[in-house]
């Protein structure tokens, strides 16, 4: 019996026969090779095909199938392709070559160092630094005119809206159903007084403050009326 080796495709099965026609059947009918698509080795040596199976000393045998045209077609294909895609590989080359050296440079020149871009680039900047001090500059302005105007108005108008501001450093200004001005329960304030006879619905505004919108619309419309239906309902609020 001898061992037999089928190398295909890179791929090895390996077989146990007794005869050199058991071979032949086994490489036509499982592996579709004829006698002219193989050739068989033993020891690294060629056997040719007019040996016998049978008194061949060798017990190990390799099936190599045969590539058509001779070995080498393989690698010369690889060859082949191997030069065909050198104009692209060059092609590459010329291209990234190409970046370097001109439309880098181009960019570069156009619009990075262009003076023009740089000059504009450059006012644009300073006009936003400008601008943003100018902004700053108002800001600061403003928060100074405000400050200025609460110092100036704030004790004159500070009971307009009918309560007196917050004052964390006086807690008994803290009550929100405090008047805008100082008087017993049963006197109203000079100022409100005058307000009124002016024109009622200030003075009851003055007195009320927002909380007493009601109030204010209906004597606003009886003083549009006629003035003295809006005085006397602005002294009935005030005094009842």
């Amino acid at each position: 019996m001898k061992r037999v080796q089928i190398s295909l495709d890179k791929n090895n099965f390996y077989l146990n026969l007794n005869t050199y026609k058991d071979l032949e059947n086994e490489l036509i009918n499982n592996y579709n090779l004829l006698e002219n698509e193989y050739y068989i080795t033993s020891r690294t040596k060629l056997i040719g095909t007019d040996w016998d199976f049978n008194k061949n000393d060798e017990i190990y045998f390799i099936v190599h199938q045969r590539v058509i045209g001779g070995g080498m077609v393989g690698d010369l294909k690889k060859i082949g392709k191997f030069f065909a895609d050198l104009p692209k590989f060059f092609t590459k080359i010329g291209f990234f070559l190409k970046w370097i050296f001109y439309d880098l440079p181009k960019w570069l020149i156009k619009d990075v160092l262009n003076p023009i871009n740089i000059l504009n680039d450059t006012i644009a900047g300073i006009f936003a630094v400008l601008r943003l001090l100018g902004l700053s500059f108002l800001d600061a302005i403003s928060g100074i005119v405000k400050y200025l105007v609460n110092l100036v108005f704030t004790p004159i108008v500070s009971g307009f809206w009918g309560y007196v501001p917050k004052d964390d450093k006086n807690p008994e200004t803290n009550n929100p159903r405090m008047r805008s001005f100082e008087q017993s329960p049963t006197k109203v304030a000079f100022p409100v007084i005058i307000s009124t006879v002016i024109l009622p619905p200030m003075g009851l505004f003055m007195e009320l403050g927002l909380k007493g919108w009601m109030n204010l619309l209906i004597c606003s419309i009886l003083t549009l009326c006629y003035y003295f239906p809006g005085l006397i309902y602005a002294l009935i609020i005030l005094y009842c």
